[in-house]
């Protein structure tokens, strides 16, 4: 049995609203699953990002493309995260988010905080409910 869940199962079953701030000025609003998303299922205009935890405390510690280590869920986003790459060597120096309103760090301190939220999450991804 496959590790990775259908989005449509993600919506229905395992799904919540979140919004990451990486500064005051731009929160990015999505949807937060803790399972492994099928990037093939994912509808067009839909970007998934894996958050990878630390392995000695199991919080959250990096968003990037796609996770098979560590994963501690996925966002969906109707927005393009433009993401820098940050070797280990280099982590003391992340101090900001780099480039303006959709540009990230890969390294989770960098995206400023994150805040569940209530809503429903079909209406922030502005997709339809599917009947089943």
């Amino acid at each position: 049995m496959s590790k990775y869940k259908d989005f449509w199962w993600c919506m229905e079953n395992d799904s919540e609203p979140l919004t990451l701030s990486p500064d005051a000025k731009h929160p990015i609003r999505g949807v937060f699953t803790n399972m492994h998303v099928d990037r093939s299922t994912v509808p067009e205009g839909i970007h998934a990002y894996d958050i990878r935890h630390r392995d000695d405390t199991g919080t959250p510690y990096s968003i990037e493309p796609m996770v098979q280590v560590n994963h501690y869920g996925t966002f969906l986003t109707r927005e393009e995260l433009k993401m820098t790459h940050i070797e280990d060597h280099d982590r003391s120096k992340i101090a900001k988010i780099l480039g303006g309103s959709n540009t990230v760090h890969r390294e989770w301190r960098g995206m400023g905080s994150w805040t569940f939220d209530a809503g429903d999450p079909y209406e922030i991804l502005s997709v339809e409910r599917r009947v089943s």
